[in-house]
Parts: C-alpha cells; sequence; structure tokens
C-alpha cells in the first residue's frame, strides 16, 4: 500500500500491520522505526571551469541522507553513469574531470540513500591543444602594410595582429578570421592583414 508521508519528512515514524478474521482473531506485525525522506537534494549552486580538457565541478548540495553525485556524458559514445562524489564537505562535492576534446552534455545526478534524485544538465566544450603558428610573412626586407599569417587550430576563437614600435608606439588590429582567413580543411588558416 502507498501512503503519503510528506507530512513526517525528516521524521522517524514507527509502523505495523494489524490482521484480523472473520471471526474476530488477529496478528500484529513487529513495529519497525524507519527515517521518512520523501524530498530531494537540494542543489544551492553549481560551477564549473574549462582548463583544456580538465572540467573543475564544484556543488553545493543540503542533504542530510546525502548517497552520491555521478555524472553522465550524453555525447559519449556509450554514455555510463561515473560517480563524481560519495562524501561531501561541507556540503561540497569539488572534483576534476578529464575529458575529450569537443562538446559535452552532462547530466549531474544527485542523490540520497532514499532513492530521491535531482538531476542538473550542462553543456561545455574541451580543447587541450593550442594554436600553432606555422608561418609569417614577410620574414625578411620591407614591410609595405600587408602582412601574412598561416596557423592551425581546431576551434579559433579571434586573431589579433601587433605591430609598431614595442615600448613607444604598439599597435594592434583585431583578424576577422571568417573574412580575412582561408581555411584549408586540415585545420589551417592562411590570413591576410592589410
Amino acid at each position: 500500500t502507498f501512503v503519503d508521508l510528506s507530512d513526517y519528512d525528516g521524521k522517524v515514524i514507527g509502523y505495523w500491520f494489524l490482521v484480523e478474521d472473520i471471526a474476530g482473531s488477529s496478528a500484529k506485525s513487529r513495529t519497525e522505526e524507519l527515517s521518512v525522506d520523501v524530498s530531494p537534494p537540494i542543489l544551492n549552486s553549481f560551477d564549473y571551469f574549462v582548463d583544456g580538457r580538465n572540467v573543475v565541478v564544484i556543488l553545493d548540495v543540503e542533504e542530510p541522507n546525502f548517497e552520491s553525485i555521478a555524472y553522465i556524458d550524453n555525447l559519449n559514445a556509450r554514455p555510463r553513469e561515473k560517480t563524481l562524489c560519495t562524501k561531501l564537505n561541507g556540503n561540497i562535492c569539488e572534483k576534476k574531470v578529464s575529458f575529450s576534446d569537443g562538446n559535452h552534455d552532462i547530466d549531474i545526478i544527485i542523490k540520497d540513500e532514499a532513492g530521491n534524485s535531482v538531476v542538473v544538465t550542462e553543456q561545455f566544450f574541451t580543447d587541450s591543444n593550442a594554436p600553432r603558428i606555422l608561418g609569417t610573412e614577410p620574414i625578411t626586407g620591407f614591410a609595405s602594410g600587408l602582412f601574412e599569417i598561416e596557423f592551425k587550430e581546431a576551434n579559433p576563437e579571434f586573431l589579433d595582429f601587433y605591430y609598431g614600435i614595442e615600448g613607444i608606439d604598439l599597435r594592434f588590429k583585431e583578424v576577422d578570421i571568417e573574412n580575412d582567413c582561408l581555411f584549408n580543411g586540415n585545420g589551417e588558416y592562411i590570413c591576410e592583414v592589410l
């Protein structure tokens, strides 16, 4: 049978069964005492920091009957649950996890011992490879105002060009990667700066 125990949440209750037959004879089960926990864990805050392929996850959780925190990367070829924390340090779970380079869509599952859980979903991108400059032009001779760079990067976010006399009159120009660069398909870009 199912009964609503929400009025007893966080308390200890006793329960027993009483069976009576048509003749009036009865039997009473042993009294059992149990803690009631019908509330899911409370997530106060969730932060994460991406550093290359490492992601530091920090969760602040309130749960008197804490069991564990796990995650599933839904974009993994074979998604499976992996443990983040089985103990909290002052309500905090902090863990550094290494991910492969690329997009990630993770579910973080916070569970208590009573079977209640809460799930939070987050998407992020990891990239452990630094950009590589393959060459610049001109190398020698005179500058006419036309400069070139060839670099390799799967996910370039911005390209800045610095020129002038360092410490006296140094200037910079933001290069429009989308319009000033050609992508050759192998992760390499060739850019012209005027």
